[in-house]
């Protein structure tokens, strides 16, 4: 949201500074593309990182209770 914010703000600059912006455009929203990938890649790669936590978490969590099941049913 912030990365199409920032595209339509810079988007106006260049066009009310049309023929000087010609200068510079170019390299403005390449970088500004660069950042707003990089920032959601890495808050995609933390999200991921808690998921797996979490998953791994809660397969432990079923494999104890299936394990306590199974020692009860023996006796």
């Amino acid at each position: 949201m912030m990365s199409g914010a920032l595209d339509l703000i810079l988007g106006f600059l260049i066009w009310r500074l049309w023929p000087v912006s010609g200068l510079w455009a170019v390299g403005i929203l390449v970088g500004v593309n660069l950042l707003s990938t990089g920032m959601a890649l890495v808050a995609l790669a933390m999200t991921w990182k808690r998921t797996v936590h979490a998953v791994k978490n809660k397969i432990e969590v079923a494999k104890e209770r299936f394990a306590e099941k199974f020692a009860e049913s023996d006796r």
